[in-house]
This record gives C-alpha cells, sequence and structure tokens, in this order.
C-alpha cells in the first residue's frame, strides 16, 4: 500500500496495532511511580491544588494561551471568584468537570459539554460550539503567523461515526491503563472532532481517563511535561501511512513518566514554599526561596544559587548572605554543592537532586535514590533529609 495522505483513510482505521507485551514494562513502571505519587500528596490539597493549577497552565500554553498563575490557583482551591476573567474561568471549568465525571463512562453530551466550556462566548459560529465540525487542520504551533499544520481531521461526513468508535474505545477497559490513555489521545486528537479546543479537551480526557482506570483523582501534570518539548509531543501526530502505533505509544510513555516526575515536583517545591511563607525565616531567607521557586514553577532556575545571586535578590551584603544560607542548609531546604567561587546552593528537593546526580558515579546515583524514596515515603524530618543529601554531597566532594 502506498504512502496515504491521512491515517484515517486506512480501510481498517481505527484498528491500530502494537505489540502489547512490548509495553506492560512500561505500565507497570508507570503504576509503580502512580502509587508513589498518590501516597505522596494523600491528604494535602496544598499539593494537589498546585500540580492541578500547573495542569491547567500548562494545558493552555501549549495552544499559545498564557493564563494567571495566580487567578487558576484560587479557582482551583475555591469556587471560581467573580473578578477571574472567561479564559482563566473557562480553563479551570474544564479540569473541574473532568474531575467531577471522570468515573462515568464518556459520550457524546459529555464531549459537546467539554467543549461549549471552553468556548462560549467565542466569535465562533454558535452552531460549531458543542458539536461535531470535521474537516479541521491539526496544527502544531498556534503562535500566529508560526502555525504548522501537520495533518487533516476526519472529514465532517464521517466525523460523528468516527467519534462513535472513540467513545467505545474510551470506555473499554484495559489491563495497562497508560498505554490505552496514550492510544485513545491519539485516536481522539486524529480524529480533530471540533472547530477548536480539540487540544485541551483531549489531554483533558487523558487524565480523566488516568483517573478512572486507578479509581481515584491523582493530580497528573501531563501538559506541564508536554511543554518541556512539544516537539516531542507533536512528533506522535507525524505518521500517516500506517495503523502500527508503537513509536506514537513509546513517545506518549516518555511524557507519562515525566508527568510523574513534574509533579512530585511541583508538590515538593510546594513543601519547600510553606517553610519559605512560615515564621521560622526571616524576611531575605523567604524573599530568596520564593524567587527561586517561581523560577522553578517558570522554565527552571538552572546552575544553583550563588552567593552573588542571594545578595542581589535581597540587597544584603556577603557576610549576611553566608549566614543565611548555611542556615538554610541545615533546616535542609537548601543543600550545597561545590566549594570557594563555585560554590552553589540548590531547593533541597529529589527533583534537583535528581538533576545534579545525572554525571554521577552509578553507586551515587543509587544511594541517591535510596534515600529519595525514603523521603517521599515521609521516613525523614526535613532537616534529617538536608543531612542526608549533605553526606551524599561529601562522598564525592
Amino acid at each position: 500500500m502506498g504512502e496515504m495522505e491521512h491515517i484515517w483513510q486506512h480501510s481498517n482505521f481505527p484498528h491500530f496495532e502494537f505489540n502489547e507485551s512490548a509495553f506492560e514494562i512500561h505500565d507497570s513502571s508507570f503504576q509503580r511511580l502512580v502509587l508513589e505519587l498518590s501516597n505522596f500528596v494523600k491528604g494535602s490539597d496544598s499539593f494537589q491544588n498546585e500540580i492541578w493549577c500547573e495542569e491547567v497552565l500548562n494545558n493552555s500554553k501549549i495552544e499559545g494561551i498564557d493564563l494567571d498563575r495566580a487567578s487558576v490557583l484560587s479557582s482551583i482551591s475555591t469556587k471560581i471568584p467573580s473578578y477571574v476573567e472567561r479564559k482563566e474561568e473557562q480553563a479551570v471549568q474544564l479540569l473541574k468537570f473532568g474531575l467531577e465525571h471522570y468515573k462515568e463512562n464518556l459520550s457524546h453530551d459529555m464531549l459537546y459539554e467539554m467543549h461549549r466550556i471552553l468556548l462560549q462566548g467565542s466569535p465562533y459560529p454558535e452552531k460549531s460550539i458543542g458539536a461535531y465540525t470535521g474537516d479541521m487542520q491539526i496544527i502544531s504551533n498556534p503562535k500566529w503567523g508560526e502555525e504548522r499544520i501537520m495533518d487533516r481531521g476526519t472529514p465532517a461526513s464521517v466525523v460523528h461515526a468516527h467519534m462513535n468508535d472513540f467513545i467505545d474505545s474510551y470506555n473499554r477497559e484495559s489491563h495497562l491503563p497508560a498505554t490505552k490513555a496514550i492510544k485513545d489521545h491519539y485516536h481522539f486528537e486524529i480524529i480533530h472532532p471540533f472547530i477548536d479546543g480539540n487540544g485541551r479537551i483531549g489531554r483533558t480526557l487523558m487524565v480523566m481517563s488516568l483517573c478512572k482506570s486507578f479509581g481515584q483523582k491523582i493530580p497528573f501534570a501531563i501538559s506541564r511535561a508536554i511543554s518541556q518539548d512539544t516537539e516531542h509531543y507533536y512528533g506522535m501526530f507525524e505518521q500517516r501511512d500506517s495503523l502500527n502505533i508503537e513509536d506514537v505509544l513509546r513517545r506518549g510513555h516518555k511524557i507519562l513518566e515525566l508527568s510523574i516526575h513534574e509533579s512530585f515536583h511541583v508538590a515538593e517545591l510546594t513543601y519547600i514554599k510553606s517553610h519559605a511563607l512560615g515564621n521560622d525565616l526571616n524576611p531575605r531567607q523567604s524573599k530568596a526561596l520564593q524567587t527561586v521557586i517561581k523560577y522553578e514553577l517558570g522554565k527552571g532556575f538552572h546552575g544553583g544559587l550563588s552567593n552573588s545571586n542571594y545578595t542581589k535578590i535581597t540587597s544584603c551584603i556577603d557576610k549576611t548572605a553566608n549566614r543565611d544560607l548555611s542556615n538554610l542548609v541545615k533546616r535542609g531546604l537548601l543543600f550545597r554543592t561545590g566549594q570557594l567561587k563555585g560554590t552553589r546552593y540548590h531547593l533541597a528537593t529529589p527533583s534537583k537532586l535528581l538533576d545534579w546526580i545525572q554525571d554521577k558515579p552509578i553507586d551515587v546515583q543509587f544511594a541517591a535514590k535510596d534515600i529519595i524514596a525514603a523521603y517521599r515515603q515521609m521516613k525523614y524530618s526535613q532537616q534529617e533529609w538536608g543531612e542526608a543529601i549533605a553526606q551524599l554531597v561529601e562522598k564525592i566532594s
């Protein structure tokens, strides 16, 4: 068979092909990570709300829509305030709808409602809101003037029939929940049934599918993970001439594994932030920690915090900076690497420790992962955790 222009033109669409046994190990690893994450965030509304906030922000960011973080977090934590703008309100409502209905079987009406939530009040024709349209372009770069058309979704004449197939597949149980969520996401995006909002709805459906498979609301930072490498994500949809989706699944599993690490990272930053806002730190320390956390939640704070950085952030002298930073290390909120002018301070989170050990000897990596596992099982106080990191760093200094 020659190369096809669109994958949905294949006579066997949507009967995707892949070797299930090849992905069992990926699903098994993912399920173990999900259990660890669930135990770590259990009972902490602040952890969960911050992760959901990141999911909402990045789900829109992928489409070129910037939201106000404070408004989104406030709307997730409580009833959506009246002052919140429409785009923030709609983005949060989409997630809340998904979390309210994830246990139910998916239906056309549920999908229509998700679409109405996103596009009510938009300039699109009223008849196209809360309805399938078909014939939609699949675009990989949402920025005006930089769009890249990757493919075209199914025609209007068959879009409803294709969505029947999708809903049947979505509602079918599987012993490979991660693989199923990826496959269904790919299936939905290939159809591209709506005039707009397909990406945001599709990623919300991934969250719903995983929550349903695991039987609880687990805060997955899927969109935050995708935002780290959108080219990798959009590469899932470049295949056109084969129903074999093993490359799609491999890409998707990489994203889902990263989403767990991103969820942990956000929760751990939230824990550090709770200390930064506490009364036991001086105003300089609190300001410095909050500044670094803000960068970490955005593009990241790379290279570590130097004494010079600290003095600029807090407007203090070197001697004061040294004393403040040493105190933060003692409290287990930062860990120190390097010597003399090369000394750097990093947030004492497992995620930052994992970043630091990537090029270290294998025995150090194993030791680090052991103490991280203990930390995430709440076996350390924050100060004990800091001491464990310091001992690890000292071994190779």
